[in-house]
């Protein structure tokens, strides 16, 4: 029988069992029959023709048996018969059951969770029509710079020039204000909805005509938005809603689970010529230049991805002629949006040590798991050795043991599934309750799907399967012979160690300690970056910095802003700057000192007023810092750092020293280049280094600080210094700010705060690690506690009869503590070895701060040598307290 015909066979077996059993006796009792009739006719009586038919025949039930295993029948049978068998094992034990699945649960679980983000971002297809067709739009400049925003100028261009995509969209990131609270959402253009495949649940969607510049402001909100905000009002289309100050009308709410192309569900929608009404600008034309575009297309069907490419290659320069005579088109990119991240080499670098941290830990647990059952299975030798003398072959035995592995794998994983679930919402909660921002914190929700739902019975499967085999081929190479032989003689003299089982103590140890080492090199960089000192003050200060997308600075509102704060109550002093310190890289500017040495030179650069330095208490090592005059009439001065100093005029005086200085020029909301400028400026005063950037990369190598003209608004962070904690004093800034214009949304954070956001990331990283290192400690300790109470449980008459000739407690307890401290020193050998090796890659990916010292090393072996010796201690002392009466007396 071929390979289809057995399976279909097979498929009718399982569907109709009984008609199939029924069809196979009806067939049985035909043959008997006929051949009873046969005999009759032959001349032998009846019921003599019965009892031959019969006998000759054979018997039924073999048949029976032979049919149903030509089916695959059979197998199926055994693998019920097991399963039953295997839940009355299990129920029998429920401690050990417990445990194993509790110990499982805690590594499938977290391997679930972090599947469950890699399939959210990196595997899910993003719920759209065919995704897989939808590419976006980068370029590549003749020095590799890639980029990826565009002009709505350009997007309108492209449109009309593209012969590669059937639709062309564009979107870009917008704020808003809404009843005080902000609001994050996308401009589209008018197809977007219509191109990605509808999404509304009510209403209509944004439509071209939309976009006309005498359409009124319409918006679809998002289905969470609606069910939040709006309390799932069915009559919310047609209602108008004021945001960033104006009105607009709800024309539609997306469906559930819609959320663009991007993870984060969105607050709203609303159409590309709405844009200005969100950034405040009334330059239309500037709106048409600034390059703040995505753009993605749908490629027409027969159009591959490299001629797709090969075709933008030749029409990025023609769409935007003004940006090809500012960098040199090499070519056009193409990336694909069918998930919501797309995946390179350099992605697969940074994901390996977490995704092997992650199989540590259900190393740890499978071998913990492994030691376990070959424990268990060693007590059941006696039932092994019965049943194999009764005729049971060893591979059907090793079937049943690892059937039973495989129920208590998949009922963890199921455990697992539900704990990787619930920690998901526990880390959004310690997420969202890490920032001290007053707007809602986007966070990418991880709702699993059927491939988390797959991968973990796979996974759990497989775990049951492989680590429950090699207990279940070590149970089944005794006889019964063997069996009933070791359990008469004395347990002293049968008592070995096995090497298998200590070498599972010692993978467990080894594991865990490349964990905690792993862990501690995190909060070791955590530590070190946490206690940078920026060389500023941040215990008095305030950071305000406007949402990007709900302002549009211009000096008066800056000066009414600046106003305002210096006349509230415990405002000490009020700076501005084009960049605040801390909140990223300052931008550069080329420097040319006029030597021959250094003919142009990169800086580090920042706009500021006069203020700034005594608002953070930078100190003037020489010199002065800008008067408000120079700041108010552009006066050709500038302050340097000490180590822009040191760097420009080596071993000479840099005070009244001339140089020029060229800065780039920005558009009214200060987030596009429009054009560079140079001026020529004379040092008047050299600052402390600081920090401006971020605090791992210690001070800036260069930092050139100019005044904060009144005409560039490309500038407009403020600084405030208060007197006392300046906590207490957030709110009633934040009120101050809105009574200037409720419209602007404000991230207020204390500079404190913003120092500390800095290290967040790496923080949540240290406490990953340490989760993932205390569990895998937490089950080796198990593991090698279970060893030594088994160790303990079989040396018993051993210990007894120790006892009896002699041996007091303290020899005892030494004897088994030298098994336990051995397999812990060779662990924590071969955990170092790997740990060093490990500790060499981590030291240049954390933050560039290089190999640590032995400190995480020490530590770690410490934790790990500490925590196993209370583990081998306990049962090692109960064995002290043997009677050796009683234990002559044990079997």
């Amino acid at each position: 029988m071929t390979l289809i015909p057995r399976f279909r066979s097979l498929i009718a077996g399982i569907l109709r069992r009984k008609i199939v059993e029924s069809s196979m006796e009806d067939e049985m009792s035909f043959h008997i029959e006929a051949y009873t009739r046969d005999l009759i006719r032959s001349g032998v009586p009846p019921a003599e023709a019965e009892r031959r038919a019969r006998i000759e025949f054979g018997g039924v039930e073999v048949y029976k048996e032979q049919c149903r295993e030509a089916r695959g029948l059979r197998m199926l049978d055994d693998l019920r018969a097991d399963l039953r068998y295997a839940c009355r094992t299990l129920a029998k034990s429920p401690s050990f059951s417990l445990t194993a699945i509790l110990t499982l649960a805690l590594g499938i679980g977290a391997n679930t969770g972090l599947f469950t983000m890699m399939d959210t971002l990196l595997l899910r297809p993003v719920p759209v029509h065919d995704p897989s067709s939808l590419y976006q739009v980068f370029g590549h400049s003749a020095n590799r710079t890639k980029f990826g925003s565009f002009s709505i100028r350009e997007y309108h261009s492209m449109i009309a020039a593209n012969q590669v995509f059937t639709q062309v969209i564009a979107d870009l990131q917008v704020r808003a204000r809404f009843q005080n609270r902000g609001m994050g959402g996308y401009a589209v253009s008018g197809n977007y909805f219509q191109a990605l495949g509808g999404g509304i649940a009510l209403g209509r969607p944004i439509l071209p005509e939309d976009e006309l510049p005498s359409a009124p402001p319409v918006v679809v909100l998002s289905h969470a938005r609606w069910q939040g905000t709006f309390n799932g009002d069915p009559g919310i289309v047609g209602k108008t809603i004021e945001l960033s100050g104006n009105r607009f009308a709800v024309i539609g709410v997306a469906s559930t689970g819609f959320t663009g192309l991007d993870p984060v569900v969105p607050d709203f929608w609303a159409p590309l010529s709405a844009k200005p009404l969100f950034t405040g600008s009334a330059h239309v034309s500037e709106e048409a230049e600034e390059r703040s575009l995505r753009i993605v297309g749908r490629l027409r069907p027969g159009v591959t991805e490299t001629q797709a490419q090969s075709g933008m290659s030749v029409l990025l320069p023609r769409v935007s002629e003004a940006r090809q005579k500012e960098m040199q088109f090499v070519d056009a990119a193409l990336e694909s949006r069918a998930t919501y991240q797309s995946w390179n080499h350099a992605d697969l670098a940074n994901v390996l040590p977490v995704v092997s941290a992650f199989a540590l830990v259900l190393l740890i647990a499978c071998t913990n798991l492994s030691n376990v059952l070959l424990a268990r299975a060693l007590n059941r030798s006696r039932e092994i050795g019965v049943r194999l003398s009764l005729g049971a072959s060893r591979s059907r035995i090793v079937r049943q043991l690892v059937t039973e592995t495989a129920v208590l794998s998949l009922i963890a994983g199921a455990v697992g599934l539900a704990m990787s679930h619930s920690s998901w919402t526990l880390i959004r909660h310690v997420i969202v309750s890490s920032f001290s921002m007053k707007t809602e914190m986007p966070i990418v929700r991880m709702n699993p799907d059927y491939r988390v739902f797959v991968f973990a019975f796979l996974l759990s499967l497989a775990t049951g399967i492989v680590f429950g085999l090699v207990p279940a081929l070590h149970a089944t190479r005794s006889t019964l012979n063997s069996a009933l032989r070791a359990e008469g003689a004395l347990l002293g003299s049968r008592f070995r160690r096995s090497r298998l089982r200590d070498g599972l103590v010692i993978a467990q140890f080894a594991f865990s300690l490349v964990l905690l080492i792993g862990a501690s090199l995190l909060l070791h960089s955590t530590i070190k970056v946490g206690s940078v000192q920026p060389g500023f003050d941040v215990a008095h200060s305030i950071g305000i910095e406007p949402i990007q997308g709900t302002y549009s600075p211009n000096p008066m509102l800056i000066a009414q802003l600046r106003e305002r704060l210096q006349s509230m109550p415990g405002a000490r002093a009020v700076a501005a700057a084009m960049r605040e310190p801390l909140r990223g890289s300052l931008p550069i500017a080329h420097v040319s000192t006029g030597s021959p040495q250094f003919r142009v030179l990169d800086a580090r650069y920042n706009e500021v007023t006069p203020e700034y330095f005594s608002v953070l208490e930078i100190p003037l090592v020489r010199g002065r810092a800008f008067t408000s005059e120079e700041a108010g009439s552009g006066a050709p001065v500038a302050v340097i750092s000490e180590a822009t100093a040191m760097r420009f005029w080596p071993g000479d005086d840099p005070m009244g020293k001339i140089f020029e200085v060229t800065t780039p020029e920005y558009s009214s909301r200060g987030r596009e280049l429009l054009r560079t400028g140079s001026r020529t400026v004379q040092v008047i005063g050299i600052a402390k280094d600081v920090v401006s950037a971020w605090l791992s990369d210690g001070v800036d190598a260069t930092c050139v600080y100019l005044p904060a003209k009144a005409g560039n608004s490309a500038y407009y962070s403020l600084l405030v210094r208060v007197f006392g904690d300046p906590r207490p004093f957030v709110p009633a800034l934040r009120n101050t700010l809105a009574s200037v214009d409720p419209s602007i949304e404000f991230d207020v954070r204390t500079m404190a705060d913003v120092m500390d956001f800095q290290v967040l990331p790496l923080r949540l990283a240290s406490w990953g690690a340490a989760i993932l290192a205390l569990l895998g400690l937490t089950l080796a300790s198990i593991g090698i506690y279970g060893v030594m109470a088994y160790t303990v449980n079989q040396r018993t008459r051993e210990i007894g009869i120790r006892m009896a000739l002699g041996a007091d407690a303290d020899r005892v307890l030494w004897m088994n503590l030298r098994e336990g401290l051995r397999l812990i020193a060779i662990a924590t050998g071969g955990g170092l070895i790997v740990a060093f090796a490990l500790s060499r890659v981590m030291g240049a990916m954390l933050f560039r701060l290089g190999a640590t010292g032995p400190a995480p090393f020490v530590i770690a072996s410490a934790v790990l040598s500490v925590v196993g010796l209370l583990a081998i201690y306990f049962p090692s002392r109960q064995a002290t307290r043997v009677d050796p009466s009683v234990a002559l007396r044990f079997e």
